[in-house]
């Protein structure tokens, strides 16, 4: 698998505050993919965890964690922000949507697959969904 290692300049900010203790956080550091199947690729980095998709390996999301007083409280969560492809299939893909009004509304759909990513596939609890 070949991974982009580097975050885009252009990024959001996620509404996305939590803290995990000294156990959460030793599971969380042993990654992803823990099985062939796994649509993710997720690594620890210094204090920074990156979320890359496996097929494509663009980092999509970024997760910076402190350690304050044996917690590890999360300092940044941020998503990618990639221009569109230019190749064919997106302009054609595209025009048959409409164009919403604010390009990047709330971040609703990227923080649920954000936190869904921490809790099920670093935390291992059971999907939600």
């Amino acid at each position: 698998m070949v991974v982009d290692a580097q975050f885009p300049d252009d990024w959001a900010r996620l509404p996305f505050e939590r803290r995990f203790t000294a156990s959460e956080y030793e599971r969380m550091a042993l990654g992803v993919p823990r099985d062939m199947d796994d649509k993710w690729y997720i690594y620890l980095e210094g204090d920074t965890f990156y979320f890359h998709r496996s097929w494509t390996g663009l980092c999509i999301f970024r997760m910076r964690l402190q350690e304050v007083g044996g917690e590890f409280v999360l300092s940044e969560a941020a998503v990618a922000r990639y221009t569109p492809s230019p190749r064919l299939w997106w302009k054609l893909w595209s025009r048959s949507r409409p164009s919403p009004p604010n390009t990047y509304p709330a971040l609703a759909a990227e923080t649920s697959l954000f936190t869904l990513l921490v809790d099920v596939a670093l935390l291992g609890k059971p999907d939600p969904r």
